[in-house]
Formats: structure tokens, sequence, C-alpha cells
């Protein structure tokens, strides 16, 4: 019985561990491959390439999971490249897929520079699963002590996979300052930042030192028995590349803290250091909520005391999560305005952006002329815009506009399209009340004139003017819209229908107008009396004039003259009002009844005169000259005084001949015959045309001469520059009787210009070349020239045999070429010296510059005389074969 007990017992025993085992999955690391990149970016977001000590990376790995091969309790583990450590990386994190589902949940170890993934159940039920993992990371600079290129392997399971490579620019060297700052995350709260002070690095005497610091982001507080303060002595460390406090002691209780009322700033008096002493200045800050990745917090601190400068820092922390999907400050938000029942856009909104989270205005957008408005530079998070200013006609929203992160699209930027109702019509009432008042400024009594007032909209009429007529001295316009349709007040003013100059005549008095009050307070209208006397017209003065002779030592001078003439002068402007000056009327004159002034309470006239004749404040007269003196003034009368010069000063511009000549040539610069008989030359002075022109004939050789022009416009001024132009030039060229001329000009001021026409020549359109005849035969040698004879005259002439005849002698005056054939010049140029050649070549090519005939090389003289040689050489060659032979 017990033997049949054990029996059942052990097959009890084994179809349970047959049953477990077929529904147990042993949990294990999963293949290599679920990181599919690695990237590194810098905190901004952007490539990096070269980096430095302390500053943090940024590491991205794309992950996709295999479906089906995956399952709760898997694993994948990530190994650091020896040069990195983890930066601000928590010990535990969620992992997340493109969704935001949770795929896995990361460990690090910071001693053994790892991350293990261990899966959730959701990749055993889901397909497709794909995100990224992120951290930061920075270089060992304890141990990386050279500057290189880094290459980043990162080991993935038991694969290598590449994340690139840095430009290491190696650890800091020492380089102390008064005062340095750092932050990182604190170690005992997630949402709070360390913060270190480091101040006297520098080695030098502080006298009664300040330290002054100030958060500078919303809902930040400073946690402030973590204040420490640690004096002791800086030295540099090469083994850790960084400073360190020798013989360091707290000293928290022997400096005064001040701290601001609202936690967010506090001073602190740390008394005096000597240049062996330092400062290390410790606290924490707590968040007032949890902060996402890449968000920033800024914070400010200064240095101050006797013997050194201010210092000021500012430190900018920001904070460093680990997981999936993080972008940073790349969101932006957009808005786009219209009008409710218009649709129309509307600029001039003006909103801010509230980060829900922090309480903090982040920044404010503003609609343009084409409704839309945007801001950038922000985290992914929860936002309200609530409006400030409204366009100008519309309603300001009452509720704010919220922004969530679901309604950042994959662009990043959250749309957000918004309206306003318009303002309702707002109408006002407008009133004026019409014054009269005497002279004197008391109230007119008895009967007024009627008077039409016209209402102005925005310095516009507005309806038609309304009558006030005796006793009736108010009027309200009603119903009058306030804004226009952009929401901008219109501005209401009146006007009395007559007013000239604030001026008006009714009946026989002339009234002086005033305008005031406001649209709000109203209008009025103010009729002041003027006295009869009072002139309606500018008034007129009288100015004297009187001429005074003064010799060059300054004394009396008998006028050398009976007359002179002064002309009156507005304002600058010439009046043409002119009055003689004479001995007969003691070389005084007087212009009457001049206008004081344009209008009545206009700005005066300036009125000034000058002697006619005058140029440069010098005139001649009878041969002599003389200064001219302006003196005086308007009220007492004007002086114009005529000082004797000395003789030898040149009292005129000097003045100068210019001669022109005509020049014809053809293209070879051979004199030629003009084809008409004279052209027109214009003068101009400073680029300018001056109207003066010169005929060049044959009559006149082709030459003429511009006489006494100016050299300047006044004694010691800058020289006129003159130059010459052929009338009827087109750019560079002329036709002259059906002749084409090319136009040059040259020569100077001094030695003449000469202007160059220059026949053109156009080519000929080129004969159909004549069929070359056919050679004649050459004759027959009589016989072999025995050696040192004579060559037959058919045959040709050896190097060392007699001279040619003359009639093939090569001329010595190229000139006979020119009237030679082709053959003639070919013949006299295969005989001419080499030196010759070159002035026969010339000679041939300036002998006909046009272009050759098609078909000039096929003359028949040509061809005849090519195979004439031809013929002649293999005939001496046929000779000398058979001689050789023989």
């Amino acid at each position: 019985m017990k033997k049949s007990l054990s029996i059942l017992l052990a097959f009890v025993m084994f179809c349970s561990m047959i049953l477990q085992f077929d529904n147990v999955v042993y949990a294990g690391e999963v293949p290599s491959n679920v990181i599919t990149n690695i990237r590194l970016e810098d905190e901004s977001g952007g490539a990096i390439y070269n980096i430095k000590q302390w500053q943090a990376m940024k590491v991205i790995m794309a992950f996709k999971l295999l479906d089906n091969e995956i399952h709760e309790g898997d694993t994948t583990t990530i190994t650091l490249p020896k040069e990195l450590l983890f930066v601000d990386v928590p010990i535990k994190f969620d992992v997340k897929d493109s969704n935001g589902k949770v795929v896995a949940i990361a460990k690090a170890d910071h001693n053994k520079k790892t991350i293990t993934l261990t899966y959730t159940d959701y990749p055993q039920s889901h397909s497709g699963v794909t995100g990224t993992l992120f951290f930061y990371s920075r270089i060992d600079h304890e141990k990386e002590k050279e500057k290189k290129t880094i290459t980043l392997d990162f080991k993935v399971g038991n694969e290598i996979i590449n994340g690139g490579s840095v430009e290491w620019e190696g650890p800091g060297q020492a380089n102390g300052q008064f005062m340095e700052k750092a932050s990182w995350k604190s170690s005992t709260n997630n949402n709070g930042i360390s913060y270190g002070v480091f101040i006297n690095r520098k080695g030098q005497d502080i006298k009664n030192g300040w330290l002054e610091d100030e958060l500078q982001t919303e809902k930040t507080k400073y946690i402030e028995n973590s204040l420490k303060v640690y004096k002791g002595s800086w030295q540099w460390n090469s083994n850790i590349s960084d400073y360190q406090l020798k013989n360091e002691r707290l000293v928290t209780n022997e400096v005064s803290v001040i701290w601001g009322q609202d936690g967010r700033s506090f001073k602190l008096n740390f008394g005096d250091l000597k240049p062996s002493e330092g400062l290390r200045v410790n606290y924490k800050v707590k968040i007032g909520y949890i902060p996402v990745d890449g968000e920033i917090f800024k914070n400010k601190a200064n240095l101050k005391g006797q013997k050194i400068e201010e210092v000021e820092r500012t430190n900018s922390y920001k904070y460093f999560a680990a997981g999936g999907q993080a972008e940073g400050y790349v969101y932006k938000i957009q808005i786009k305005k219209k009008g409710e029942d218009s649709g129309n856009p509307l600029p001039g909104a003006t909103f801010d952006v509230i980060r829900v989270r922090s309480g903090q205005t982040v920044g404010t957008i503003t609609s343009t002329t084409d409704g839309t408005g945007e801001l950038g530079g922000l985290l992914l998070d929860d936002y309200k815009l609530v409006e400030t200013e409204a366009p100008k006609g519309y309603q300001k929203l009452k509720d704010p506009i919220f922004v969530k992160p679901e309604d950042f699209g994959t662009n990043k930027i959250a749309l957000k399209n918004i309206v306003n109702k318009e303002k309702e019509k707002e109408k006002i009432t407008v009133t004026v009340t019409k014054k009269w008042e005497n002279p004197d400024g008391t109230p007119l009594t008895g009967d007024k004139p009627t008077i039409s007032l016209q209402l102005l909209k925005d310095g516009q009429s507005e309806g038609n003017p309304v009558e006030l007529t005796n006793g009736n001295t108010t009027h309200e316009w009603k119903n009058l819209d306030k804004t226009d349709k952009y929401g901008n007040d219109h501005k209401y003013s009146v006007q009395e229908v007559g007013e000239t100059g604030y001026n008006i005549k009714l009946g026989n008095d002339w009234y002086k107008v005033t305008y005031g009050a406001d649209q709000q307070n109203g209008l009025t209208v103010t009729n002041k009396k003027k006295t009869p006397w009072t002139p309606m017209e500018p008034p007129t003065r009288d100015l004297k004039v009187t001429k005074f002779w003064k010799d060059k030592d300054n004394n009396d001078l008998n006028a050398p003259v009976e007359k002179i003439e002064v002309e009156l002068y507005k304002d600058g402007a010439a009046t043409g009002n002119k009055k003689e000056l004479t001995k007969a009327n003691n070389w005084t004159a007087e212009f009457k009844k001049l206008p004081v002034s344009a209008t009545l309470g206009g700005e005066n006239h300036n009125y000034t005169v000058k002697e006619t004749g005058e140029s440069g404040n010098a005139i001649q007269l009878n041969n002599k000259w003389y200064e001219v003196i302006y003196g005086g003034t308007m009220k007492d009368g004007l002086i114009v005084t005529n000082k004797e010069k000395n003789s030898w000063t040149p009292m005129v511009p000097p003045t100068r001949d210019i001669r022109v000549t005509k020049v014809w040539q053809n293209d070879s610069g051979t004199e030629i015959v003009p084809s008409v008989d004279e052209i027109t030359v214009e003068l101009y002075q400073d680029g300018k045309t001056t109207g003066k022109t010169l005929k060049l004939t044959s009559a006149n050789n082709w030459a003429a001469t511009f006489e006494k022009l100016p050299v300047s416009a006044t004694l010691g001024g800058k020289n006129y520059e003159y130059t010459i132009k052929e009338v009827g030039v087109n750019g560079e060229k002329i036709e002259l009787a059906g002749t084409w001329y090319r136009v040059s000009y040259g020569g100077t001021m001094v030695d003449g210009f000469v202007i160059t026409n220059e026949k053109e020549v156009k080519p000929e359109k080129p004969d159909k070349p004549d069929k070359p005849d056919k050679p004649d035969k050459p004759n027959k040698p009589n016989g072999p020239t025995p050696p040192g004879g004579t060559t037959p005259s058919n045959g040709p002439t050896p190097s060392n045999g007699p001279t040619p005849p003359s009639a093939t002698t090569p001329p010595d005056n190229p000139t006979q070429l020119e009237n030679s054939t082709q053959t003639d010049k070919a013949t006299k140029l295969n005989h001419s010296s080499k030196e010759k050649k070159t002035t026969l070549l010339k000679k041939i090519a300036q002998s006909g510059r046009h272009l050759p005939k098609t078909g000039d090389g096929a003359n028949p003289a040509v061809y005849a005389l090519a195979l004439f040689a031809l013929g002649s050489l293999l005939t001496v060659v046929g000779y000398r074969r058979r001689k050789n032979v023989n």
C-alpha cells in the first residue's frame, strides 16, 4: 500500500512539473538590436562637435521593440563609453514609447556606468513599439587629460553601437577669478537645485566684502537652513582639473546674512579676505513644481568690496531629466485673430503667455496686420493666453485661452484661432457756445450779427453749417459716432464760416476769432471786436540807403562817377525795385511803403540792397576797382561803401583761349579730303553745354579758337574744365554727306584740342572666284648645267649663281608695291631681304586695309606663278636625278 502511494505521489509531482514548465517564461537579456540609433546633441538640441570640461551633452537612443519577442521582465543593459560619466541621471526613471506609454523601467548605476531597462508587460500586448530614450552625460575630465578626438562607442547587450565622435578640448587650467558660480541637481530633492559660489580664487585683498544673490525664476525659493559658508585657501588640483579649498573650516556663524522678505534674495557680508584666503558658499533652492527636461532657472550674484571692481555672474541652471520623448525649448504657440462678424484679420491684439506650472509670464504675442502672431522657445507644457489689449474697435476677451501639451502637433506648433466681438458703436453729443467780446475783453452788448458754424470731424466737414442769429449763442450736434471702425476716437472741432487767418469781417467791423475748450467739455467760438484803427493789412516801412566813398586808407574820397544804382532784395531775392544814388541827391535814396510782412502778424521781411554791377563784393568804375561793403540796419538805414582797392590787385578772374583743330584721315592714318566743307564744334564747361560753338572749315584750315573763356567763377576759385564735342556725333561716330567717320578727341586746354575724323571703309561684297587657267608645261632644259656654269633663262637661280635680271630686283622703296599686281608683289616679296620683307608686308597691308574679296587668292596670275615655280622645281629635281644616274 505504501509503495503504491509513493508511486502515485511521484506521478502527481511529475505532472505538476510538466504543467508548470508549459506555463513559465523565463526572463532574460533581449537581443541588442532594440537600439537602432544613437546620436548626441548639445543642451539646446543642436549638433555637438567641440566639448569642454563640465559641458553636458544629451545622449538620445532610438529604440524599436521586436514584436512577440519581448516579455515582461526582459532586460537590456546599456554601458557608457569609458570616457563618459552620467550627469543628473536619476537612479530610476520611466522609458516611454512614441505614444507616451511606459514600456520599460530604467535603473542607472553611476558606479558601473550602466542603464538597465526592465520591460513592462506593454510590449507583450502591443506591436510596432518605438520611441526614444535620453539621458545626459559629460566627459570624465579626471581621466581624460589630453585634448583629442574621442569616439563614443556604447555597449548595448553584447554589441557595440557607435554614437559618433567629439573633439575634446581637454581639462581646464587654473584661471582664478574674484567670483565664480556653479549649479547642479540637488541629491536630496528631485525638484531642488544646489549652488556653489567660489570667492577669491584670484588671490587678492578684499575689504568689507558683500555677496548679493537673487533668484530670477518664479516659484523658486531658498532653503535658508541649507546656507553654509566655508573658509580656507584655494589651490589648483591638477589631478581633478579643478580648484579645491584647502584647510577649510565652517564659518557660517561668523558672517552676516540678510534674507529678502520674499525668500528670493539674500545679502551676505563676509568682511575682509587676505590674498591667501577664499570662501565657498553653498546653498539649495527649492522649485515649487516638478520641472520638465531642459527647463532653465536663472540666478544672479554680485560681489562687492573695497579694492576690487564689482563682479556680476548670472547662472543658468538647466534641469536635466531622463526618459523618453522630451524635446526642450523647441515648441511654439501661434494665434490667428479674426473679427467675429467680418472674419477680417485683426492686428494689435496682445496676449501674455503664462506657463500654468510655474505661473510665470514667459512672453507676449501681438497680432500683426494679417492677424497672426507667435511665441517660440517654449517647453512642452500647459499654458494660458491672457489678452491684455484688444484690437481697436473690438472687445477684450474676458477668459484666458488654454493651450495643452496635446495641442502641439508633430510640427511642435499649437495654433489657436481667436475671435473678438466688435464694440458697440458709442454715440456722443458735441456742444458749441458763441461768445462776443469788446476790444478790451468785456462782453459785447447789443445786437450781434448772424454767423454760421461748421462742425469738423477729424478735420473734415461733417454735415451742413448751422446758423446762430442774434441772441442765439449755443448749439448741439447729437448722435455723433465716438470712434471709427478701427476704434480710434474721432476728433470734433468747429470753424466759423468766412473766417480767414483767425479774422472775419461782419458788416463794417472786424473781429478776431479764437477757438477754445474741447469736445468733451464743449467747444467755444469767441469773436473779439477789433478797434477801428487796427490795420487790416500788413504795415509798411520806408528804407533809406546811403552811399559812401572811401580811399584805400579809409579816408573820404570824391566819387569817380556821377551816379550808381542799387537794387532792393527781399528775403534774399531780387525785387527788381531799383534806385539811383547820385551826387545831386547826396548819394541817398529811399524805398517807400515796403510791406513789413506778408500777412498780419506774420514773420517780418528782411530787406537788403545790392549795388548794380558788383560781383563778389567788388566793382570796376572808370577802370579802377572798388571793394563794396554793406552795412547799416533796416531801422536806421542801409549803407553801401565803395572803398578804393590797390591798382595791382586783379579784380576779375583771368581768361584763356582754347584752340580747336580738325584732322581728317583714313584708317591707316593718311590724311584724306573731307566729304564736307565745314563742321560745328560745341564748347562744354564742367561737363555742361555752354551754347558756344565754332565753325571749322576748309577756309580756316579746319582750326578756330574759343576766346576769352573765364578760368574760374571767382578769383582764386576752382578752375573750370573745358571740353568740346562735334555737333552731330552719335556715340563715337558721325555721318557726313553719306560717309561715316569715327570721331576721337585729343589734346589739352593748354595745347589745344584735336578732333580726328577717321573715315570708315566698309568691306565690299566678295566676287565669285574665276576658274584658274590650266598652267603651261615647263620647258625642257637644253642640257645639264656644268658645275660653275649658268642656269638656263627659264630655270631657277642657284644660290651661288648670277644676280637675277633687274626686272626681278626687289625695290628699295616699298611704296613701289602700291601699284603692283598680286604676281609682282609676290615676286618682289620673295626676293626681298628679311628686313625689307617686314616693311613690304606692312605696305601691302596698308595698300588695301579693306577686307579682300572672296576669291582674291584664286587670281589666275597667282596660280600661274605657283604652278610655274612648282614645275621649275620638278624639272631641276628630275635633271639632278638623271645626272646622278649617269
